[in-house]
């Protein structure tokens, strides 16, 4: 779900898969919010390999809909899911496929609890309280 891979996000031996998988491969673009959050209700789990990534609102959104996460510790990914998700390197490809295999075997248990979200009001009110305390310093 998302754009296609840009040029420079590709190597040789990803494009050499990607053009011989063609076939299995079925890209959605521009779906809507409805739509996304069948896909993570009804997805087995959410692969999400990032070498740099910025907020991490596809692994977030999977994790709050119940969907298992297999993901990276980049960018804010970690802080926001925690224990809630598998980590990788995104660079080892074994692990990787480990990972994957291992979770698809044990699809009786696949679905994870959601995760809460804080609603904004919340967010706000914490956000206060920091300020404060480190006003008050």
């Amino acid at each position: 779900v998302g754009p296609s891979p840009q040029p420079d996000e590709v190597d040789g031996s990803l494009k050499k898969w990607l053009d011989s998988n063609s076939n299995d491969i079925f890209l959605a673009t521009n779906v809507s919010e409805a739509i996304l959050q069948e896909l993570y209700l009804n997805a087995d789990l959410l692969l999400f390999p990032s070498f740099i990534e910025g907020f991490g609102w596809p692994p977030l959104e999977a994790a709050s809909s119940g969907c298992q996460v297999i993901t990276t510790k980049t960018g804010a990914i970690h802080d926001l899911l925690g224990q809630n998700a598998k980590y990788i390197d995104p660079s080892d490809q074994v692990t990787l496929n480990k990972e994957v295999a291992e979770s698809l075997e044990k699809k009786s248990n696949l679905r994870s609890s959601k995760i809460s979200l804080p609603c904004n009001e919340q967010c706000r009110e914490e956000y206060y309280q920091l300020y404060r305390s480190l006003l008050n310093d």
